[in-house]
């Protein structure tokens, strides 16, 4: 709720701004956005409550559909699971108010480990998911990739439901020109859809939401845990 009214807040500017420009298009953030895009809280976009399956119904190729478990949370430091076709790879996230990154990832591993202890949590990420600001045409370079926001006010309707105020990310390869892909998350919920394919569009893999249910109370390792 609180993105939803942050957004109206978006919005109202926006609006304003359009009234005295007539019908001529907007061609910068006014600096009243600018500042707004700085400040919202990106950890909204990445939930780190445990215990939480998100089941992705996908096309494409084997490993578009998958299911990722919030399994392990300790302060800013959230580990999840994404099991696809019979392989299971943990990552651990940073999960800051300006910033959301991949600190490690854990592939082709057995069982439910609890890799955090293992973390620098001083390390730089190994990929920037999410950073401030939230505005449209904000754009970062990691793991090889080119990082852009697209949209942040996206209505976007999966196979679990209709989600509003998503944040569209635009991601281009170093090592694959051809294709590109795009993230899309939405607030209290993470990741609700992923694309990835050529810029031709003759081809793609893509993953929606389908589901979510509450597996089982997860670990906050933060906490006791007699």
């Amino acid at each position: 709720m609180k993105g939803i009214l942050r957004f109206i807040g978006l919005a109202v500017i926006v609006g304003v701004v359009a009234l005295g420009l007539g019908s001529e298009r907007l061609q910068a953030p006014t600096e009243e956005f600018e500042e707004l895009g700085k400040l919202i809280d990106l950890r909204g976009y990445f939930p780190t409550n445990v215990g939480w399956d998100y089941d992705f119904a996908g096309v494409g190729n084997e490993y578009a559909p998958f299911v990722r478990l919030t399994a392990y949370a300790d302060g800013n430091l959230v580990q999840v699971f994404n099991d696809t076709s019979g392989a299971r790879v943990a990552e651990v996230y940073r999960v800051g108010e300006g910033q959301i990154g991949l600190v490690q990832r854990f592939p082709e591993i057995e069982g439910d480990s609890n890799f955090i202890p293992e973390v620098d949590n001083d390390a730089q990420p190994q990929e920037i998911i999410m950073q401030r600001p939230l505005l449209v045409g904000n754009s970062w370079s990691t793991a090889n990739r080119r990082r852009e926001i697209v949209a942040i006010d996206n209505t976007l309707q999966v196979p679990a439901g209709v989600f509003y105020d998503v944040v569209t990310i635009k991601i281009e390869y170093d090592d694959a020109p051809n294709a590109v892909g795009y993230e899309h998350y939405a607030m209290n919920f993470g990741l609700i859809k992923s694309e990835f394919g050529t810029r031709a569009g003759d081809w793609q893999v893509i993953s929606e939401l389908a589901a979510m249910t509450r597996s089982r109370e997860g670990i906050n390792v933060g906490e006791d845990r007699d």
